[in-house]
């Protein structure tokens, strides 16, 4: 019986210590955040599918538990709030909105790239495409890789203002990250392998990393 509580005691300290990494670590994955770029959420959110992000007092999260709806909650966890029904991804916020992308599942299977005021209201499709595989939002600049069946494969980006969309990149492009001026990104396509980056006007292309990867993270 001694051994018993003893052995009882050793797990209860283990998971009470699991649970204050777990919550420092996420507190600091949050507190990261940097917008002095303008960034809808951090490079390392993003390299994780951007299922969190916070804007004041709030905290914005995918919660798997429900379809992947986004949820709210404060910062001590007494007020919780569901959002946006759907299977959502790639949190982004910018000014006074939310950006996310979602999967319209039907007849055919679409991606879309949405957004919402923060309290889940006035929620609006901006674009629709097969496939969206990355999503990061700059300033007034939503920024995605995405298949769409007449153009093809491509890194794109569309001004939430004007709707102005131009193609950076036509391959496929996996996973990207945006410093300053700069787009890191693991292409798909054939013949590419490794990190390559390009400028966010299309220009500068080049490779920074010749090895296979399976993911990263840039971090200045």
């Amino acid at each position: 019986m001694f051994m018993e509580n003893k052995s009882m005691k050793k797990l209860f300290a283990f998971l009470i210590i699991l649970v204050i990494v777990l919550t420092s670590d996420i507190s600091q994955a949050i507190n990261k955040n940097d917008t002095s770029q303008g960034l809808g959420n951090t490079n390392g959110n993003i390299a994780s599918g951007g299922s969190i992000v916070q804007k004041d007092e709030w905290i914005y999260y995918v919660e798997s538990e429900d379809g992947c709806s986004i949820y709210r909650m404060n910062e001590d966890g007494t007020i919780r709030e569901k959002l946006v029904s759907g299977d959502c991804s790639y949190l982004n916020i910018v000014s006074d909105k939310i950006y996310y992308v979602n999967t319209e599942y039907g007849k055919n299977i679409n991606k879309t790239i949405n957004c919402a005021s923060l309290d889940g209201a006035d929620k609006q499709v901006l674009i629709t495409l097969k496939g969206i595989y990355c999503f990061q939002m700059s300033d007034e600049w939503m920024y995605y890789s995405g298949y769409e069946e007449e153009q093809g494969f491509g890194l794109f980006k569309t001004n939430i203002h004007t709707g102005d969309t131009q193609i950076l990149f036509d391959e496929w492009v996996d996973v990207f990250q945006i410093e300053d001026e700069w787009i890191y990104m693991n292409i798909m396509s054939l013949g590419y392998r490794g990190i390559y980056r390009i400028k966010n006007d299309g220009s500068g292309f080049s490779q920074i990393y010749s090895d296979f990867i399976h993911s990263f993270t840039v971090d200045n």
